[in-house]
């Protein structure tokens, strides 16, 4: 018996290359499956809000994340609609004595390629927590980072009142500055900590905001900064620019007229008192000598409208 005629000869040059056709429209479903993943997971995170604790609300960060997520969707389907019309090379292989190989990456290789693509997104979308642990934002609040004073204001609405002040030959007033950020029905100002924060920046303001009524909705923490046996708290925030890897703490003291009431470290609160400005660390930083702590809830994900 020839060694051809052997049940155990090796495949026809057909049949392999058949077998490889196979195995390359299994890799197009596989990386088809990857793209949807990826797709999914950013659609996801932007469409409940999830996003909020990784991006920005500023610019487009979050429109350009779901327009990422649809695009992959569109890739994924192409890949799919492509795995019909899969090329072949263009030869024979019925053809006795013709001898002809391709060039492919392993199997192996190429799944163990496609599965660091596809498992340290699947594990970070599934495992990851959705926001900042406590533990970590306990530490940036009193942390020399998030308590260093300002040295410029930041707060867009400063930015924004000054562009268009024409108001006094005397400079920025109080006028101006309640444009852009008109009061509440009962006298004050709702202000972000990131905004309180980088006022204390701008010595102007500092003169018109003193003693005002301000309002802001923040998580409290104890002030270990201050001397032992102060009436003393922490709000605090993490500023993003852009992202979560941007992200910079921020934080000012609370202080109390008496002793510090009963509170939930690390929980929110809506805070409301007069403004103050104190030399502290080489600079001016903010202070709300509080009227009022009230528990509340942590604030919704900012949902923009996409």
């Amino acid at each position: 018996m020839n060694a051809s005629d052997s049940p155990s000869a090796e495949s026809s040059p057909a049949e392999t290359h058949e077998h490889s056709g196979q195995s390359q429209k299994l890799f197009f479903i596989l990386e088809a499956l990857i793209l949807i993943v990826w797709g999914a997971v950013l659609t996801y995170y932007v469409t409940t809000g999830k996003v909020s604790a990784f991006l920005s609300t500023t610019g487009i960060f979050r429109e350009q994340a779901l327009i990422g997520g649809l695009v992959l969707f569109v890739l994924a389907a192409f890949n799919l609609a492509m795995r019909r019309r899969f090329p072949g090379c263009g030869h024979d292989h019925s053809e006795a004595g013709h001898e002809h190989q391709h060039e492919e990456a392993p199997p192996m290789s190429r799944a163990i390629s496609l599965g660091i693509l596809l498992v340290p997104v699947a594990l970070a979308a599934t495992l990851a927590p959705s926001d900042w642990t406590e533990a970590y934002q306990r530490v940036q609040a009193n942390s020399l980072v998030a308590t260093n004073a300002p040295t410029a204001a930041a707060a867009g609405i400063v930015t924004q009142a000054r562009g268009s002040s024409t108001s006094s030959p005397v400079g920025f007033t109080l006028e101006d500055f309640k444009k852009y950020c008109p009061p509440t029905p009962e006298g004050f100002f709702r202000l972000s900590v990131s905004d309180l924060w980088s006022l204390a920046g701008d010595p102007d303001v500092r003169k018109i905001l003193v003693g005002q009524t301000v309002q802001t909705t923040a998580q409290v923490v104890e002030d270990t900064l201050s001397k032992k046996g102060s009436n003393r708290l922490r709000v605090f925030e993490l500023q993003m620019t852009c992202c979560a890897a941007d992200a910079r703490p921020v934080s000012f003291p609370i202080e109390f007229s008496g002793p510090i009431p009963d509170h939930r470290d690390m929980g929110w609160y809506t805070v409301t008192g007069t403004v103050d400005f104190i030399d502290e660390r080489g600079g001016k930083i903010t202070v709300i000598k509080v009227t009022d702590l009230a528990p509340t809830t942590k604030p919704s994900p900012n949902r923009q409208a996409l």
